[in-house]
């Protein structure tokens, strides 16, 4: 991007990756995407992975990042004020989460992006039932995800079982995005509308034929490459101060 064109806004990256993988280099080739299309800068986070860095340090250093970017967006060439945050799995539960610690005396981010958000440890959605062997992400996986976040810690905290929380109304506007085969995909969707229910205006949309982890398939896959553009969309009408209506919708495939 060149540095005579003012970024829209700034969007802060966190990672997934079961809390225990994933990287910046790994997110680069969406967030160059995001970038480019949403004509915005983009910070990605590289907080501390467990299990030697259990809940909740990555989420602390999430805050810290998030709440650093928002008091600084105007070093990135963009307005004050215009911040949004995007997670994808793991990442989009600690973005949640640390967008809750955020204090009411913080700036706070206009929207927010959640790819297939892990919601809640207990596991017991018909999703699980359905997606949770043979397809990526196994039911197997999450559990173990979980014990190696957690560190022997209560799992249905709500900075972890972010579903849990009273606190939602306190989070940004935004989309939720969750994938058909996908273990995740019921918690994601009762995720939007427990948002909405607490007046949160959020639309989720349900790719067909997905599974869990698809928008890292950027740029081969021509389903990333049409949520990809739907999430620039979204941010530069956040960015830009436009509103578009709540919905929850299937892509049809």
């Amino acid at each position: 991007r060149s540095k005579a064109v003012r970024s829209r806004g700034v969007v802060v990256n966190v990672h997934g990756g079961g809390w225990v993988a994933g990287s910046i280099d790994g997110d680069d080739p969406r967030c160059r995407i995001i970038a480019e299309l949403a004509r915005c800068a983009v910070v990605s986070v590289g907080y501390r992975l467990a299990p030697e860095h259990p809940f909740p340090l990555g989420v602390e250093d999430c805050t810290e990042v998030i709440g650093w970017v928002c008091r600084n967006a105007e070093g990135f060439d963009a307005p004050p004020g215009k911040v949004a945050v995007l997670g994808a799995s793991a990442g989009a539960n600690m973005a949640a989460a640390a967008m809750l610690r955020l204090t009411r005396r913080d700036r706070r981010p206009i929207f927010q992006i959640l790819f297939y958000p892990i919601c809640d440890a207990s596991m017991a959605w018909p999703s699980y039932a359905e997606n949770g062997d043979g397809y990526f992400l196994t039911r197997r996986d999450m559990a173990w995800y979980w014990d190696q976040y957690m560190g022997g810690a209560d799992p249905t905290l709500p900075l972890a079982s972010i579903l849990r929380s009273g606190d939602l109304a306190s989070l940004p506007r935004g989309l939720v995005v969750t994938a058909q085969y996908d273990p995740l995909c019921d918690e994601g969707e009762a995720l939007t509308e427990t948002l909405n229910a607490a007046g949160v205006a959020t639309e989720c949309i349900r790719y067909p034929g997905a599974i869990h982890g698809f928008v890292s398939l950027a740029p081969q896959s021509s389903l990333t490459a049409m949520a990809l553009d739907k999430v620039a969309e979204l941010l530069a009408e956040a960015f830009d101060g436009r509103a578009s209506g709540n919905q929850e919708a299937a892509v049809e495939g």
